[in-house]
């Protein structure tokens, strides 16, 4: 009898052990505050949880800024719960990752999101100078059906260059290689996951590297660059790695599926263009409030224009306020919105968000005549059809108040937004060839002003 019950018991663990276990992961990336398109992808969600309870959730970094809502919460109304986090908390999301936009609003209001999300705010490689701890928690483990799956969170090294000055003396933002590294070694050692995730906001190229010759990731999720990416690389095991990117703004999300048999383990994936007409009512419910408190600071008027707003006379504008506060001999800039479309009048906050999202400083460094065209070459080298890193808002143009042609070896003060500055989209690198310790001795000043609050004198 007893031998009876052992064999049953037996069989039972085998066809336990044989189940197999179909785990959905849905990502969204580079969100940005758009809450009506996120809408459409928690219909999605919803349906896909109610198919399949087992669907992990993230969320792919930079969610905090790009909106006069997310401005408010996060500068006026602060003592609401941030309207990015009521929504994560909504739609359920098991991890977000920090992106170099989150970073950018600094560490008072990141840590206050971190504290009002129920989920995790992970990523491994910003670190705390003097100490080993990282900023946030490195990964999470998120269990489904006793399987168990690993969430590793990095971010782009550029995100070094969006902390503000009083906070890049306490923090570092180390190579994602190099973490990916360090923390799979931890992960595979202490958690004995059933499968890997790498969450990434970073564009392909690193994170194929990464994925190449770093073993053990399953599946990785790419951010930051805006571009859908669906391939399969091979790491130096062999094993073969999914790597999944989508659009911003949830235009369009990622959609994977880990599929685990025994020791068989699948993954496939696509990437999804929402229903935008299929919008979870719940959601737009569950942010009835905070739109309502958002729209009157939106809605308020603070400047005027005399003339239509297209995308040519708002780069003069930001030309002409950079030579204002700076008195620069050279401005440079690049658009940083697209399809503008404005009438003469009165603008409203919600006009001046459309027109320049992000929060940008003038800052002024000093580059050479032969450094700076190099960088506009550079510049207009990417913006090629043939380039795959063409941009608008790296598309850069300039504006003398000196004598052209330039002089070759002569030194200029050169005004520029804080993105561009900080070698954002590795302009400066690149193209006029400076390293980290170069350009950080070229800074001349960084200037206080908010260049979007300061275009049309208002």
């Amino acid at each position: 009898m007893r031998k009876r019950v052992l064999a049953i018991i037996s069989i039972l663990f085998t066809l336990s052990c044989s189940k197999e276990i179909v785990i959905p992961v849905i990502v969204t990336t580079d969100v940005h505050g758009a809450f009506e398109n996120l809408a459409a992808v928690s219909s999605e969600a919803s349906e896909t949880r109610n198919g399949n309870s087992r669907l992990i959730l993230l969320d792919n970094g930079d969610f905090l800024q790009g909106t006069p809502m997310l401005y408010y919460f996060n500068n006026i109304s602060t003592k609401e719960m941030n309207v990015a986090a009521a929504a994560m908390n909504f739609m359920k999301y098991d991890a977000v990752n920090a992106g170099n936009h989150d970073i950018e609003t600094g560490f008072s209001v990141y840590k206050k999101v971190e504290k009002e999300l129920s989920a995790p705010f992970i990523c491994a490689n910003i670190t705390e100078l003097k100490t080993p701890k990282t900023l946030f928690k490195p990964y999470t483990v998120i269990t489904r059906d006793k399987k168990r799956i690993a969430v590793l969170a990095l971010t782009t090294k550029g995100t070094a260059k969006a902390l503000k000055p009083g906070e890049k003396l306490n923090t570092i933002v180390e190579p994602m290689l190099s973490s990916a590294e360090k923390w799979i070694r931890v992960i595979k050692e202490k958690e004995s996951p059933d499968a890997i995730i790498g969450l990434f906001h970073e564009g392909i190229e690193i994170s194929k590297e990464i994925a190449e010759k770093v073993d053990g990731f399953d599946i990785i999720f790419t951010g930051h660059d805006h571009l859908e990416h669906n391939l399969t690389v091979t790491a130096l095991s062999g094993k073969k790695v999914l790597i999944l990117g989508s659009q911003d703004r949830a235009d369009s999300f990622a959609k994977a599926q880990i599929v685990i048999k025994g020791s068989k383990k699948t993954v496939t994936g696509e990437i999804v263009l929402p229903d935008k007409k299929k919008k979870d009512a719940g959601l737009i419910i569950a942010l009835k409030k905070h739109f309502e408190l958002s729209e009157k600071y939106e809605l308020a008027v603070t400047a005027e224009t005399s003339t239509q707003l297209t995308d040519f006379t708002v780069l003069s504008a930001i030309h002409r306020t950079l030579k204002k506060i700076t008195d620069a001999e050279i401005t440079i800039t690049a658009p940083v919105a697209k399809n503008i479309s404005i009438p003469e009048g009165l603008l409203t906050n919600r006009d001046l968000f459309k027109i320049y999202p992000f929060d940008n400083n003038p800052v002024t460094i000093s580059l050479t005549g032969l450094e700076i065209k190099r960088l506009l070459a550079y510049s207009s080298d990417l913006q090629s059809k043939e380039s795959r890193y063409k941009r608008f808002y790296n598309n850069l143009s300039a504006i003398y108040s000196v004598p052209v042609p330039l002089e070759d070896q002569r030194f200029y003060t050169v005004a520029m937004n804080s993105y561009h500055a900080s070698d954002g989209g590795s302009l400066l690198s690149n193209g006029a060839g400076l390293n980290e310790s170069e350009l950080n001795s070229r800074m001349i000043r960084t200037y206080p002003e908010n260049i979007r609050e300061h275009l049309f004198g208002n």
